[in-house]
C-alpha cells in the first residue's frame, strides 16, 4: 500500500481511492476500470428509467386540466354512463361533479353538476351499469376513521344524468364520508356504500332505504366480484374482510 499510494504505477483518482480506503481499513480496492464500469451501469439505468417514462407518458393524455382558469382538485372517482361510454363524469375531493359528453372529444368540456347541492366535497361517484343517466354521488372525503375538513352532506342520486339531484341518505346515517360506492353489475338496484368507518351502507330498492351493517373494519374500499355478485370484499388499514351473502355479514381474512 505504501508503495502504491508513493506512485507506484497507478493514476491520481486511483491514488486518492487507495488513501481513502487505507484511512477507513478498507481490504477491497476498487480499480478505476470497475469504477469506470459502475459509472457506466449507473448513467445506462438513469437512461432507461427516462425512456421508460418518456414511453409511458405519451400513452396517457390529461382529460380534465385547467378549464378557463378553474380546477376540480383531488379526483377521488369516475363513472361511465350506462348510454355511451364517452360519458364520464368525475367526482373531486373539493371540486364538486363534472360531465363531459364526451371524452373524446378535443378540446374536452366539462360541465359542473354540484354548484346547487350543499358541498362540493365529493369522495365516491357511481353509475348504474344498465340504466343511463342514474348517477350515485357520496360526499365527504374520507382518510380512514377521519376525514378531511369540511365535512360531507351524505349521498345524492340522479336520474336525469346530474342534472337534479335528490338527498337518499342523509349524514344521520352515512356518517359524514363516503369513501366509495359500487353497484351490483346483475341487480343494480343492489348499493353498497364503503363509509370510511367500520361499517357499510347497502340498499336494495335503488337508494330508497338503506341499511347500516357493521363489522368490516375501517371500509375504505369496496369491490364486488363480477360473476358471483353474493360476494364482496372491503379494505381498510391493513385489513380485509369478505362477505358471501351480499354484504349482510362480513369476516376477516387472514388466509388466502
Amino acid at each position: 500500500a505504501v508503495r502504491l499510494l508513493e506512485g507506484g504505477g497507478v493514476g491520481e483518482d486511483e491514488r486518492e481511492h487507495l488513501k481513502l480506503d487505507s484511512i477507513r481499513g478498507v481490504s477491497t480496492v476498487k480499480t478505476l476500470r470497475r469504477v469506470e464500469k459502475e459509472s457506466y451501469n449507473a448513467i445506462r439505468s438513469m437512461q432507461n428509467r427516462a425512456a421508460f417514462k418518456e414511453r409511458s407518458s405519451s400513452a396517457w393524455q390529461p382529460v380534465a386540466s385547467s378549464q378557463g382558469g378553474h380546477v376540480s382538485g383531488r379526483v377521488r372517482g369516475i363513472a361511465f354512463d350506462a348510454a355511451d361510454p364517452k360519458i364520464v363524469y368525475i367526482a373531486a375531493a373539493g371540486g364538486g361533479i363534472w360531465k363531459t359528453d364526451n371524452i373524446d372529444a378535443q378540446p374536452i368540456q366539462w360541465l359542473n353538476l354540484s354548484d346547487r347541492l350543499p358541498t362540493c366535497v365529493f369522495g365516491s361517484i357511481a353509475a348504474d351499469p344498465k340504466r343511463p343517466g342514474i348517477i350515485y354521488a357520496g360526499t365527504g372525503e374520507s382518510e380512514g376513521d377521519n376525514y378531511i375538513e369540511p365535512a360531507g352532506s351524505g349521498i345524492f342520486k340522479s336520474v336525469d344524468g346530474g342534472l337534479n339531484w335528490v338527498s337518499i341518505a342523509a349524514t344521520s346515517l352515512s356518517g359524514v364520508v363516503c369513501s366509495q360506492i359500487i353497484i351490483d353489475p346483475v341487480n343494480t338496484d343492489n348499493i353498497y356504500v364503503a363509509s370510511g368507518s367500520s361499517f357499510i351502507l347497502k340498499s336494495t330498492d335503488a337508494g330508497a332505504s338503506w341499511k347500516k351493517v357493521p363489522g368490516t373494519g375501517s371500509s375504505l374500499s369496496i369491490v364486488i366480484d363480477p360473476v358471483s355478485t353474493n360476494k364482496l370484499y372491503v379494505s381498510g388499514f391493513g385489513t380485509v374482510y369478505r362477505s358471501v351473502d351480499n354484504g349482510d355479514t362480513w369476516v376477516r381474512c387472514t388466509t388466502g
